[in-house]
């Protein structure tokens, strides 16, 4: 039997008071829109505060609310596209704790490299769409409420946090057979 070594990433978590700085969004509008069930009830909390990827998405949600579309419109999709944010987030070495995370990362074991970096809303009852660039706006004729760049939501999530956002465990090496 051979025994087999396991990576896996480990996110940071965040305290409610630090999500203001992360966020802008204050820890009182989090637990009322959380309440409501206008955010995932089980949004990554855990006993240390919010992970990472939680962040990732109630940034997400603060930034369309500063565009006017609240999260009971985004309800249905935000995991997916707060996913990016958080892996544009962990595309710089500064994002990890540890050389062996961003080696990982930059060996292509645990990358993500999207080609889509700006989020397009469209007013109701048109959608949403991933864009790869800003100029496939200019092709189209729907009524645009709003753009988001998925990419400079990452960077600000790496460099707002202030520390490691991740870091890679890797397991003790069990067999299997």
């Amino acid at each position: 039997m051979t025994a087999h070594h396991f990576t896996r990433i480990v996110y940071a978590d965040f305290q409610p008071n630090e999500l203001e700085k992360i966020t802008g969004m204050k820890p009182a509008l989090i637990r009322d829109w959380r309440r409501r069930n206008l955010i995932h009830s089980s949004l990554d909390r855990t006993e240390a505060g919010f992970s990472a990827p939680a962040v990732a998405e109630l940034l997400l949600l603060a930034r369309l609310s500063e565009h006017g579309i609240g999260p009971k419109r985004v309800y249905g999709w935000t995991r997916a596209f707060a996913a990016m944010v958080l892996y544009y987030a962990l595309d710089d070495v500064r994002a990890w704790a540890g050389n062996e995370g961003w080696q990982a990362w930059e060996a292509g074991g645990i990358a993500w490299n999207s080609h889509s970096p700006y989020l397009a809303l469209y007013q109701p009852p048109n959608g949403l769409r991933a864009l790869s660039s800003l100029d496939a706006l200019l092709a189209e004729g729907e009524d645009l409420a709003t753009v988001v760049n998925l990419e400079a939501l990452g960077n600000h999530l790496r460099e707002a946090a202030g520390r490691p956002l991740a870091q890679v465990e890797q397991d003790s090496g069990e067999e299997l057979g």
